[in-house]
């Protein structure tokens, strides 16, 4: 029988608090402690809020952290731009423009704004182009994509380590609103290879696989729930564990970029999935075959 976990979101202050109806959860956390500063890792050191750069057209600051935040999360980074995201690095960088050249200095800050590392890149652009000039879509990329590589080898390794052997599969989810089916996997992602783990690109033998559902209904005029359901597979596809997570919501408001709530929403469930992955490991034999899971 595999064990469940219910998690609440809040949305708005988009805090997480557990829900479990006033009973003791069911996993045995004194024997398989959950590790306090994980969300501390998660969340301060494993994203990065892009503002606008300065030296540049107005519509030209706005593409330009688009891109370079699409890029990231091309690489398991949590981005966004033009907006916040809580405990997140800050980027701010400063463009210019001059004999065919367009270079922006980029300033990474800590969550705090402590200024922690700085880089620049360029790429060539037509001689008379100036800092009105609007850029090509391929130039837009090459700058993104020279920040990105920079930016994941900085940022990488952030996590503690932990359950390094274990290997995960977080598909994207289908039939989701808006673009849940994409970044609140990839939130996942970079939350649990945050704590440790392995995950990985595709699922093959050996690997635990982490399917994941959105589910929306309507409360009323204004409101409708918001339900995310995880569950946890073993190499074999036999269910070891379940989150779900719950929480009213706006009406309309998961139809488009889900931004920050994802990466809230990741934090909370690998907060639960975390300690069934410790407790299916503690359950191996060191020879590598697996013992089922216990009855409730």
């Amino acid at each position: 029988m595999s064990r469940l976990i219910r998690l609440l979101i809040i949305l708005g202050p988009l805090a997480l608090a557990a829900c479990n109806g006033g009973q003791q959860p069911p996993l045995p956390y004194a024997v398989m402690p959950r590790d306090a500063g994980l969300l501390h890792t998660i969340i301060e050191q494993a994203s990065v809020e892009i503002e606008q750069p300065e030296g540049v057209a107005p519509e030209t600051g706005p593409a330009l952290a688009a891109a370079l935040a699409d890029a990231l999360q091309e690489q398991d980074i949590p981005a966004v731009s033009g907006r916040k995201l809580s405990g997140a690095h800050i980027l701010r960088g400063t463009a210019r423009v001059e004999n065919g050249v367009i270079r922006i200095d980029w300033a990474l800050l800590t969550p705090a704004a402590e200024s922690l590392d700085s880089f620049s890149v360029q790429h060539a652009v037509p001689f008379d182009a100036t800092a009105h000039t609007p850029l090509r879509p391929e130039v837009l990329r090459a700058l993104s994509v020279q920040a990105a590589t920079f930016l994941n080898a900085r940022l990488a390794g952030k996590g503690v380590a932990h359950q390094e052997n274990l290997s995960l599969f977080v598909p994207d989810i289908a039939n989701a609103p808006g673009d849940g089916g994409k970044t609140l996997p990839l939130a996942l992602r970079r939350a649990l290879g945050a704590s440790g783990m392995t995950v990985v690109a595709a699922h093959s033998a050996g690997v635990l696989r982490i399917e994941g559902q959105i589910l929306l209904s309507d409360l009323n005029a204004a409101e409708q729930l918001v339900n995310l359901n995880w569950r946890v597979l073993d190499p074999q596809g036999v269910e070891i564990g379940r989150i779900d997570q719950s929480n009213p919501v706006a009406k309309g408001r998961l139809e488009g970029n889900w931004g920050e709530v994802a990466y809230s929403a990741a934090a909370g469930a690998a907060e639960g999935i975390i300690p069934l992955l410790q407790d299916f490991q503690a359950r191996q034999p060191p020879d590598g075959t697996q013992k089922p899971a216990p009855p409730p």
